[in-house]
């Protein structure tokens, strides 16, 4: 579907790198290799040495713990490490005063904390850390955590609880040189090489290839315990399966084919005895949930076959949204029958009826795991409680179309003045608006971002991905058709870089995030496509889910995957063993007409005969 040209590679030899930092470079990748013979070999050809004498006795004494010589030797570097002084002291004195109170010396500790880290805060922050280690004071030895592991999430098992907890010389040397690690980021360059220099550039190198994969699918790059995120402001769940970067080679280039995409049916879902208006999968990826025009929930074992864990009956009108608590607690529902209701799936009993809204409530969406919002035609929105209790509401001059939330901070409203209105959850006041020329049917809010897609109907419908930070359009997306219903877009893939959206002509649109480019229209269903889910990595869940006016859900997979063709081989056989049992059913009751004599015509007149 997508086609780009093909631009010969760059080559380019050393000779077009800086000599000394690329000797630098591979020096430090040797050390790291432990190939010290050959590091010193290079040193010796090059005449170039990774450490100058005052930064090679700063590192010794770090990591040797001579902490009381340590400021002294910082000093001796210059100039150009006095913008980082500051940072520097409270890093070394953090981890003197953590070993001071492991040895239980706690006058020496209290020393520390009074001469050494309270001087060195500079601002909120560094005095709120400097508060958190005076409480150290309070905890018992076994429980002391070295603050440079517990940054870097080290993590250890003792006994049945899994804890970050490090004892003994090797956690205290691990703990060393991860503060020496710190203090090589601090300082600038002509003085110290960034720590993992190569493999950082390395990693940059196949995050950009990555990023340029039209077809990519897998999960984010990984290396040292560390992960390289697509958005620094990014907000949301952590992501729990990852690609390692020994999946990579370094020996050619990354691609993948237009087969990871999830372009197979694997299951169809056809429960529903109406048109299927919203489809939403658990934070967890054990369950998906979709709401209809039958004014039923059904909630959905995510793993094909996907048999119905529960049927929702409760609601009197078709049910228009679903939205997941944050820990899967809850799912709540909004109505046109003016009623969000919430329950507890797999129990089938709706545990609260919130009946404040006097019109169709529209969306319904979640802040954290007690609260969420609904908003409605009747121009409110209101913030609940999972009690029952109403917390706050705002009112609108117009009818809210959709709503939605980004980040546990900002509300995003759309109403009928073609405005994007976004308000601030905390102080709960508008803070700036998005513009829009034409009518906004729906919207989705990134959960690893602060962006938003933005559905446009209009004579060229359009999704428009909006960036709340910089406030404006990053890209755009065509091809769907919609005009007369709502059709909703999501944001796909482990790390939301693809677009799906639904569409009026019965299909479904993949698009790259990124480039905006139509990468496959997936066809099946036979009617408008209302709704799309297609959960990040975070969610557990690797399929992507339609749901539809044709009265079915569509459970799609990548056909590249062994075990996909397997589900859809399944699913072929049960449905030819449907058909071929309704085919029996059939030709049966034609048998069984045949053999019964026709019924004898009675005689029938009007009723106005029987009145005469």
């Amino acid at each position: 579907m997508a086609t780009r040209d093909f631009e010969p590679p760059e080559h380019v030899g050393v000779d077009a790198f800086e000599r000394r930092e690329l000797i630098l470079v591979l020096l430090q990748t040797l050390s790291s290799l432990g190939l010290q013979s050959a590091k010193e070999k290079l040193e010796q050809e090059s005449g170039i040495i990774l450490e100058i004498e005052p930064v090679k006795k700063l590192h010794r004494a770090m990591l040797s713990g001579e902490w009381d010589d340590v400021p002294r030797l910082f000093d001796q570097l210059g100039s150009e490490a006095t913008p980082v002084a500051r940072g520097f002291r409270l890093l070394a004195g953090e981890q003197k005063y953590t070993e001071e109170l492991s040895r239980g010396d706690h006058s020496a500790a209290l020393k520390t904390l009074r001469e050494d880290l309270a001087p060195a805060a500079w601002d909120a922050a560094s005095e709120a850390r400097v508060h958190r280690l005076a409480l150290l004071f309070l905890s018992p030895k076994e429980k002391l955590v070295w603050p440079a592991l517990r940054d870097r999430r080290v993590k250890r098992s003792l006994g049945d609880e899994e804890t970050i907890l490090w004892r003994g010389p090797d956690g205290l040397q691990a703990a060393r040189v991860a503060v020496w690690e710190q203090v090589q980021s601090l300082l600038p360059p002509s003085l110290v090489v960034p720590p993992h220099r190569l493999a950082d550039l390395l990693t940059q190198a196949l995050r950009y290839q990555e990023m340029h994969c039209l077809y990519h699918t897998d999960g984010q790059l990984q290396t040292r315990g560390h992960t390289t995120a697509h958005h620094a402001h990014a907000q949301g769940p952590a992501l729990d399966a990852r690609t390692p970067l020994s999946q990579f080679s370094l020996l050619h280039d990354h691609s993948c084919t237009q087969t990871s995409l999830p372009t197979k049916c694997v299951c169809r879902l056809e429960k529903h005895f109406d048109e299927v208006w919203f489809v939403s999968v658990s934070n967890s990826g054990k369950h998906i949930a979709s709401s209809s025009k039958d004014k039923t929930l059904i909630v959905w074992d995510a793993e094909p076959p996907c048999g119905v864990a529960a049927v929702l009956i409760g609601h009197s009108e078709a049910c228009s949204y679903l939205a997941w608590s944050p820990d899967d607690s809850y799912l709540a529902s909004g109505s046109n029958d003016r009623t969000v209701r919430l329950w507890s799936p797999p129990s089938a009993q709706c545990v609260r009826v919130f009946a404040k809204h006097v019109e169709s409530v529209t969306s319904v969406c979640w802040m954290d795991d007690e609260h969420f919002l609904s908003a409605g035609f009747d121009k409110v929105i209101y913030l609940w409680h999972v009690t029952g209790t109403e917390v706050h509401r705002w009112v609108f001059p117009s009818r809210i179309q959709d709503t939605g939330v980004t980040g546990g901070r900002w509300l995003l409203v759309v109403n009928a003045d073609r405005n994007i209105k976004v308000i601030d959850l905390q102080t709960r006041k508008d803070v700036f608006a998005l513009p829009e020329s034409d009518p906004v049917t729906s919207i989705c809010a990134s959960r690893l971002s602060n962006q938003v897609l933005v559905n446009i109907s209009a004579q060229a419908p359009v999704i428009r991905l909006w960036d709340l930070q910089e406030r404006r359009v990053r890209q755009r997306y065509f091809g769907h058709l919609q005009g007369r219903f709502v059709v909703r877009s999501a944001f796909g893939g482990p790390q939301e870089q693809f677009v799906v959206s639904g569409s009026e002509d019965s299909q479904v649109y993949i698009w790259h995030r990124h480039f905006g480019s139509l990468l496959e229209v997936v066809g099946g269903h036979a009617s408008t496509v209302n709704c799309v889910c297609w959960p990040h990595l975070g969610a557990g869940c690797r399929f992507l889910l339609s749901a539809s006016d044709d009265h079915t859900l569509r459970v799609w997979a990548a056909p590249s995957d062994a075990a996909v063709q397997a589900m859809a081989r399944d699913m072929e056989a049960r449905e030819a063993q449907a058909r071929e049992a309704e085919t029996r059913t059939h030709e049966q009751a034609e048998s069984h007409e045949a053999e019964e004599p026709p019924p004898v015509a009675e005689e029938t007149r009007p009723a106005v005969d029987e009145q005469e």
